[in-house]
């Protein structure tokens, strides 16, 4: 009698020891790039609109990046204060649509670094405030 309990012992912890957690999860390429977009708020350090320096037209703008939406501060004439997003199908994480159909590249993205490009079609005018320039947009963020 003493030999079985002894081997289902054994057995039992066999069984225990093989059926630990992995901590291994593989994440999509979606929840990846999700997952570095969301690390910081976003600081604009310039923007070109087809190679011609922009900065000016996006003082202070920020943008922050949450699971399916976004959030924007200062002068942003092409980015809505807040909005939806989502990966474009087989983009492999690098395009996504914001809700107003506009398609966003992410041209690179590191730890403490964001570029984001778009084709802007819209030159609108506003109360002499917000203007916007027709063409492909380049962003270049830091944390």
């Amino acid at each position: 009698m003493g030999k079985i309990k002894l081997i289902l012992l054994v057995c039992f912890l066999t069984l225990a020891a093989s059926c630990g957690k992995n901590n291994d999860i593989t994440l999509t390429a979606e929840q990846s790039m999700a997952k570095q977009l969301e690390l910081n708020t976003w600081k604009i350090v310039s923007v070109k609109v087809d190679g011609t320096d922009q900065t000016g037209l996006f003082n202070g703008f920020t943008i922050k990046f949450k699971a399916s939406s976004y959030t924007t501060t200062g002068m942003t004439p092409v980015w809505a204060r807040s909005g939806t997003w989502q990966f474009l199908v087989n983009s492999n994480a690098q395009v996504f649509t914001r809700d107003d159909g506009t398609n966003v590249t992410i041209e690179n993205i590191t730890d403490s670094s964001l570029v984001l490009s778009l084709t802007w079609n819209d030159a609108s005018f506003g109360g002499g405030r917000f203007n916007s320039v027709v063409g492909k947009h380049i962003f270049t963020f830091n944390k």
